[in-house]
């Protein structure tokens, strides 16, 4: 026999890995397979279960809805954001690109609908876009919501329905806005008294509307709007307009010649003549000199008013204004009519080119605040992500405007959230920051909650904990109490706070509208934190407890019964196979007691196909295979395709496996891909059945074993399953002495996957051929040392893998005849993972292996006549109590005599060490 299978092979010792690996963990991944079913599995298939972990016996969430994501986690909420940023920042066309993106997603619900939509029709009343601002308020918005009314008002005052959208404004008042849209009310109020002719009713509220602007946006915009409004609503007689313009030649070249012509322009359009405006003012720019640039850009902004502010030459006028020096006011007029231009809802970059060239020869420019606003925003658009964080950084350092503070520390935790990987504490910080300045109420809880999630995510459990439980008790969260009540309790599990989370499970009761489906995904997380702690009797106490004391009133059915099946698996996890069966046949009842409208179909369906298979499951555990064959039949009648009817072909192999009868267990596993080839379950149940195959250890059984794995491969090639198949078709040829084919496979294999998690193990297998072709090809000698020595140095490998490889890397040196450099290798092995105070604990391969390394090691030196350091080594294997210490003692007594070969049988009398313990990427999940 060559010597690799020796030294790579379990020896002596039939064992069926794959069963177990099936189930372990990943059975938690679905609604109702316990952990004891793993525990069960592993004893069937003949597994030294000593060293196994127990894996939980509680799934996710059973019989609840999937999983819900994270506020903080859902791209629509930062969309949101980053429209809301863009709307109060003056770029209502990127705001209408982010919101519509974020509407688009379903996901978005309830009151985060409504309020984006609300900020969309905001964007589309911006770029004049009336027709698509009621249709996207008629969408989403309820007809009595005030701020939908304010934005309706506006659209009926554009349509020149003026006493409509007055009655609007009297049936929602100022009062029942939020503070940052009443100055918007009082604006339509305004435009509305001005087209009535009430100038002077309208010139309060326009004055109300600035004096309430609570951002520069804002105010440029309201400035403009009132400037149109009173050019396009006003009347002017004829004679007005001769008044004027021979006043206008009597002014020439006087300072009241330039206020006489935008007077006599504004007339002018009043009495239908706007292109003879256009002309006048046209020419009052030409004679304008280099003194009057203040003078010449109110021309020009006066001139962008009357003209269609989009036309080439308006636009051109607006540019002139912000490119140079000027007043403030006029210049932010200017920027803002430019930002609203539909142009660059098109072509944003044209805008932020604009910007960039404005700042680069202005860097002390009178808007340079609102610039590097803008320019952070149109960044982000771009996905220019470290331009726009300096941009938003560099406001906030050099600006102390509160609202552009709180603009740019929103739009830095958006830039945040867009990195890739996300940086969750950094957008909390920045949040943080935002939480501590906004004045809001509602604002600080959605910032509240946004926080706690960034926290969450980024695994501060306590610090999420602490505002979960302020979000969950305040009047008006900012999410269903119960959503956050699980949020509370899964945070300080998390946190490993269990007395904390039972504690506001217990204060949950006082808070009265929590709905049934959080609750129970609350007290789940506990009762599994509690489990996965191995205090499953506690959790079956607490759950017992929880019953008793409800015994019915609060608990609606469907909750009652989760609960019951939670008892019933709880039983199964403790022991207490007999009771299981029977809770489980006690809650079988009750759902064929419960009339239709209890429960609707699929919920009844899920409840009892489950059900019926942890009874049979309990039943085979408690030696009543007759009644469980009753119950297997019942669910494979009554509800055929169902995941657990799926799941109960696995159970049965189980059983069959534990009797000896693989190869019925095979037919059993063999089922689910024949009968439900669409199953998620099928390529799981090829693997198996060709593990079971494999391990009936002959040739025609390794051949059809090496026949289901190409199945596999072939049927399911997208299946994670496909890398471990191939592993295993290089392991089979390996069993059959045909180390070349083996050779060949685990070159395809990494070869095909170069960024496999598990790919070590396919450098393990690979190495451990090159060692076995090395009796013909010596060659091959050199290849198996170098892999073997580069992955015990592999920092990221399991300590298990590398004691194994530092085993054969010793092995190989010694084959090679560099018994100094083997003893090395040998010693670094116990050195780093056996004596050093920090070493990782090992698990029962890793110990399996390290006794190997030390019983060659005290060979090697006896061989050599080193005697007390033989007796050392050998001494090690007792002292921490490895696999094979009556072969130590023996060794220990009477050493090999010099030149004795002892290579070959030294791992005949260790124990075998358990098998490889599943992989989660080799795991069933749903």
């Amino acid at each position: 026999m060559p010597v690799v299978c020796v030294i790579c092979a379990c020896p002596t010792k039939k064992s069926f890995p794959g069963i177990y690996l099936l189930y372990y963990k990943s059975v938690m991944r679905m609604d109702f397979l316990p952990g004891v079913f793993a525990r069960g599995v592993c004893c069937a298939a003949l597994l030294c279960a000593l060293h196994a972990q127990e894996p939980s016996a509680l799934p996710d969430v059973p019989l609840a809805e999937g999983s819900r994501l994270l506020t903080a986690q859902r791209p629509q909420v930062w969309a949101v954001a980053a429209g809301k940023n863009a709307l109060g920042s003056g770029l209502p066309a990127l705001a209408q690109k982010f919101l519509t993106e974020a509407l688009a997603d379903e996901q978005l619900q309830g009151d985060e609908r409504v309020n984006a939509a609300l900020d969309l029709s905001a964007a589309q009343l911006n770029l004049r876009e009336y027709d698509n601002a009621l249709k996207t308020l008629d969408s989403w918005v309820p007809k009595d919501n005030a701020r939908g009314a304010l934005r309706r008002a506006f659209v009926l005052y554009q349509q020149q329905r003026a006493r409509q959208a007055a009655g609007l404004l009297e049936r929602h008042p100022a009062e029942q806005l939020p503070q940052n849209e009443r100055a918007w009310w009082h604006l339509v109020r305004g435009l509305v008294y001005e087209s009535a002719g009430d100038g002077a009713k309208a010139e309060a509220s326009f004055l109300t509307a600035l004096e309430n602007a609570q951002d520069s946006a804002d105010k440029a915009l309201f400035e403009t709007a009132i400037s149109r409004g009173k050019i396009i609503s006003g009347k002017a007689d004829p004679k007005i307009v001769d008044t004027l313009r021979a006043k206008l030649e009597e002014s020439r070249n006087t300072p009241l010649e330039r206020q006489l012509a935008k007077e006599l322009a504004v007339a002018l359009v009043q009495t239908g003549k706007k292109q003879e405006a256009l002309e006048l003012l046209d020419a009052q720019m030409t004679t304008t000199g280099q003194d009057e640039r203040e003078v010449k850009n109110q021309l020009r902004l006066l001139y962008a008013l009357i003209d269609d502010d989009n036309s080439p030459k308006a636009m051109q006028m607006l540019k002139e204004v912000l490119g140079g020096k000027g007043e403030r006011a006029v210049q932010r007029a200017a920027l803002y009519t430019l930002a609203r231009a539909p142009q660059w809802q098109l072509e944003s970059e044209g805008f932020l080119e604009l910007l960039t060239d404005v700042f680069s020869k202005t860097p002390d420019h009178e808007l340079a605040d609102e610039i590097l606003l803008l320019l952070a925003q149109l960044n982000l658009n771009k996905g220019s992500l470290e331009d726009a964080r300096k941009a938003a950084t560099r406001l906030l350092d050099e600006f102390s405007s509160p609202l552009q503070r709180a603009q740019a520390l929103r739009l830095l935790a958006i830039v945040a959230m867009r990195e890739t990987p996300a940086r969750y504490r950094v957008a909390a910080d920045y949040l943080n920051r935002l939480r501590a300045e906004v004045t809001q109420d509602d604002q600080k809880v959605r910032l509240s909650l946004l926080c706690a999630d960034l926290y969450f995510l980024n695994g501060d459990y306590s610090n999420a904990n602490t505002l979960y439980s302020e979000l969950v008790r305040i009047e008006n969260p900012p999410l269903p109490r119960g959503e956050l009540l699980f949020r509370e309790v899964l945070s300080a599990v998390r946190a490993d706070k269990l007395d904390t989370a039972l504690s506001q499970l217990d204060g949950a009761r006082s808070l009265g509208d929590i709905d049934a489906e959080n609750y129970w995904r609350a007290q789940w997380s506990f009762l599994r934190a509690l489990q996965d702690k191995g205090k499953a009797k506690e959790a079956f106490e607490h759950l017992r407890g929880l019953l008793e004391k409800d015994s019915g009133s609060r608990l609606s059915a469907p909750l009652r019964l989760r609960l019951l099946w939670t008892e019933s698996q709880l039983a199964m996890a403790t022991g207490r196979t007999q009771e299981a069966s029977q809770l489980a046949e006690r809650l079988i009842l009750m759902v064929d007691s419960l009339p239709k409208e209890a429960l609707d179909q699929p919920q009844r369906e899920r409840i009892l196909s489950n059900a019926l298979l942890l009874r049979a499951q309990a039943l085979l555990d408690d030696a009543n295979p007759k009644e469980a064959d009753v119950a297997f039949a019942r669910l494979r009648k009554d509800y055929p395709g169902s995941e657990a009817c799926v799941l109960s072909y696995f159970v049965q192999a189980r059983q069959l496996a534990g009797e000896g009868a693989l190869a019925k267990a095979q037919q059993q596993v063999l089922t689910v891909p024949e009968k439900y080839p669409e199953s998620q379950y099928a390529p799981a149940a090829l693997y198996e059945a060709a593990v079971l195959s494999d391990g009936q250890g002959t040739r025609p059984a390794y051949e059809a074993a090496v026949r289901l794995l190409d199945r596999l491969a072939r049927d399911y090639p997208d299946s994670r399953y496909v890398f471990f198949a191939r592993l295993r078709q290089g392991d089979i040829a390996r069993k059959l002495n045909d180390f070349a084919a083996a050779l060949t496979a685990y070159e395809n294999l990494l070869s095909a996957y170069p960024e496999h998690p598990e790919r070590p193990r396919a450098e393990m297998a690979r190495a451990d051929a090159y060692l076995a072709l090395s009796s013909k090809d010596p060659a091959r000698l050199g290849a198996a040392e170098a892999a073997f020595e580069r992955l015990f140095a592999l920092p990221g490998l399991s300590a298990d893998m590398r004691v194994e490889a530092g085993f054969k890397w010793g092995f190989v040196l010694e084959k090679a005849g560099n018994l100094t450099d083997a003893r090395q290798a040998y010693w670094l092995v116990v050195s780093r993972f056996l004596r050093d105070e920090k070493a990782p604990e090992l698990s029962g391969a890793g110990r399996y292996w390290m006794s190997r390394t030390l019983l060659q090691l005290g060979d090697l030196f006896a061989q050599q006549g080193d005697l007390q350091q033989a007796r050392t080594a050998y001494a090690l294997i007792v002292q921490y109590a490895l696999p094979g210490a009556n072969l130590a003692r023996g060794r220990m007594a009477a050493p090999p005599k010099t030149g004795e070969e002892t290579i070959a049988p030294a791992a005949e009398d260790v124990p075998a060490p358990p098998p490889e313990q599943p992989k989660q990427s080799e795991q069933p999940t749903t």
